[in-house]
């Protein structure tokens, strides 16, 4: 954080060298805070009323979001759906719907002297619920994407689908079809029978269709990174570190036969592939091009899939 310049520097840790210098609003930034997933950082800006919003993957910044005088204190609640900023000036706290980026209530408090980075506490909430879901292209047919969600809460569960092209689906596995390429960002919103409310939203692929041919997204329910084994522990895979820069590590809580890694790009391009042997696997990842990549383990009676950044 560069205040005097209205700057952030990205620092490689492995090299500790500055990789990229973003430019921020005008007077800050002052504190920082990200997302639970590590795709978004948020930053305010103080001098110009301001939060920045940026992409940890591709360093950008994008969104700028005014949200009153000088904001200091920032914090992303556990389930990723809000941002809350302290304004020290005006004793206000300012609500983010990060799947808008706008503010959507503001609070006023009794007092703000002076509030510094997370405030919020992961632990303070009572009720549980997520609309956490997994995008992917169908490796077996081109166009074809999939989603499996891993909604938790109590039923009856409401669902809202935002299909970021003007349509909505409320049903809990539906399916959608594009009828232009662009990079969409696929967004659940759901409510339970508490009132617990809970929102995700994916934009990590650039939905591709061509002539006479339709990019259509389909969902899954009941995600699960493997199933239970007789007699054993529950399979599970898990890949680090995350993000990676040159080597990544993927290991199998149980060995298993016939183990297949497949890993993707954003466009659904496979990259790399290759048989696991073992609980524990690495490969090169050093002249890979930075991004998020998805990963896909198959046996003959296990997938496991899920999502890694490459800086």
């Amino acid at each position: 954080m560069n205040s005097g310049d209205s700057s952030i520097s990205i620092i490689n840790t492995a090299t500790n060298i500055v990789t990229a210098t973003i430019a921020a609003g005008h007077g800050g930034p002052e504190e920082v805070s990200f997302s639970p997933d590590g795709s978004k950082v948020y930053v305010t800006n103080p001098g110009s009323n301001t939060v920045s919003v940026i992409n940890a993957t591709t360093n950008a910044i994008i969104a700028t979001i005014s949200v009153g005088s000088q904001p200091s204190g920032i914090s992303v609640s556990p389930d990723n759906s809000k941002v809350y900023v302290t304004n020290d000036g005006t004793n206000t706290v300012r609500i983010i719907n990060t799947a808008t980026n706008t503010v959507s209530n503001t609070i006023i408090v009794e007092s703000i002297s002076y509030t510094y980075g997370n405030f919020i506490s992961t632990h303070i909430i009572d009720t549980v619920c997520s609309a956490q879901f997994l995008l992917y292209p169908d490796t077996s047919q081109a166009h074809h994407y999939l989603i499996t969600d891993s909604v938790s809460g109590i039923a009856p569960i409401h669902y809202l689908w935002s299909w970021g092209d003007g349509n909505f689906d409320s049903l809990p596995n539906p399916s959608h079809t594009y009828t232009d390429t662009g990079i969409y960002t696929i967004c659940l919103t759901i409510t339970d029978s508490t009132g617990c409310q809970s929102s995700y939203c994916d934009s990590s692929y650039h939905i591709m269709r061509i002539e006479n041919m339709m990019a259509y997204v389909s969902v899954n329910s009941s995600f699960t990174t493997g199933v239970k084994m007789k007699n054993t522990q529950p399979y599970s895979v898990s890949i680090y570190p995350n993000p990676a820069t040159t080597l990544l590590h993927i290991h199998q809580s149980i060995p298993s036969p016939n183990q297949q890694l497949i890993i993707t790009d954003l466009l659904g391009t496979e990259v790399y592939k290759e048989m696991l042997t073992g609980i524990d696997n690495t490969i090169s990842i050093s002249t890979w091009s930075a991004g998020i990549y998805f990963y896909e383990v198959r046996s003959n009676s296990d997938i496991a899939r899920g999502k890694f950044i490459v800086n």
